[in-house]
């Protein structure tokens, strides 16, 4: 994991090796290097399924911002938080940062 904060500018992916399923509006994902398993609701799930192949943030926050009613500071803020939550819980990896 890198120390630095996530940025509109970093590109955000899925850690290899996890295991997942839809259940409705829940994604329920297993990480088996972490010996846990993790629930998302539907906005974190949406995040998820948007860094199955390595995404931008500033793209993820543009596509949360079209799809719910939310301030785009505050979308940017939550979902820089939550993205650098699941690095840290080793369930996604910081790929590059954007050239943008």
């Amino acid at each position: 994991m890198s120390n630095h904060s996530i940025t509109l500018e970093t590109v955000v992916t899925r850690a290899p090796g996890l295991i997942g399923a839809e259940l409705d509006d829940e994604t329920v994902l297993l990480g088996v290097e972490q010996a846990a398993y993790f629930g998302l609701d539907a906005t974190a799930q949406a995040i998820w399924q948007q860094i199955e192949q390595p995404r931008p943030v500033r793209e993820i926050v543009a596509s949360l911002t079209a799809r719910y009613t939310v301030d785009p500071a505050q979308c940017t803020a939550q979902t820089c938080a939550f993205l650098e939550q699941l690095v840290a819980e080793g369930l996604a990896q910081v790929v590059a940062e954007s050239s943008r």
